[in-house]
């Protein structure tokens, strides 16, 4: 059981609900070493994006052979949009949207911190129920 190695960028109100995301299921191009290079280079500018980000406290990657998945916890869903629109994270969407197979999946949902997934087992239940509105 894989443990999730949270990076936080800000300390958390312990009482207060937060939006956790989940996605799973990002192909990851090993094949292709130009776009496998295009990847690398859209990841490390999305996790520059992550620091930067107003409303992100904290988020986790976790990379298996080609595939990718991601947890990340916001303030609120706003916050979060403003995020996923803006480039690189937006640009990156765009450009490997049609290399990435089913079922790619997207999670959120609401809570405090003390109910933190702390394995990827955790995270992975939460595709199996429907995601909760925010």
């Amino acid at each position: 059981m894989a443990r999730i190695h949270w990076k936080f960028l800000r300390e958390p109100e312990k009482d207060r609900e937060y939006l956790i995301v989940a996605t799973t299921g990002l192909r990851i191009p090993w094949l292709s070493p130009r776009r496998t290079w295009r990847f690398a280079a859209f990841t490390f500018g999305i996790l520059a994006q992550l620091r930067r980000a107003e409303g992100c406290l904290a988020y986790s990657l976790r990379t298996r052979p080609l595939q990718g998945s991601t947890v990340s916890i916001w303030e609120n869903v706003d916050t979060l949009r403003q995020f996923q629109f803006q480039n690189p994270h937006a640009r990156a969407m765009r450009d490997f949207r049609s290399t990435t197979p089913r079922p790619f999946r997207y999670a959120q949902w609401k809570g405090p911190i003390r109910t933190l997934p702390h394995k990827w087992e955790e995270v992975n239940a939460q595709f199996a129920t429907p995601s909760q509105s925010a």
